[in-house]
């Protein structure tokens, strides 16, 4: 089965985004997450898994993928 093709809207990723730098993601640390039309749609601490998890869900735009950092945000952490 072919999945749709999403297209990357770039004015819903900078709307994504400025909605992201709102929210506590304190939950999230260490997590890969995806956001859509300023919603968290998938997270998980493989990158590779967010993406299955987004390529099953029916979205109109490409999300935005973001790496929470654990600790404080100036601390310098990665993602696996």
């Amino acid at each position: 089965m072919k999945s749709k093709k999403q297209t990357v809207n770039q004015d819903q990723l900078h709307a994504d985004y400025q909605w992201l730098l709102m929210q506590s993601l304190s939950q999230y640390q260490g997590q890969w997450i995806a956001v859509s039309n300023q919603k968290i749609v998938a997270r998980d601490v493989s990158l590779k898994q967010v993406m299955k998890i987004v390529s099953s869900i029916p979205l109109p735009n490409t999300p935005l993928y973001l790496c929470v950092p654990k600790g404080a945000i100036t601390t310098v952490n990665q993602c696996r």
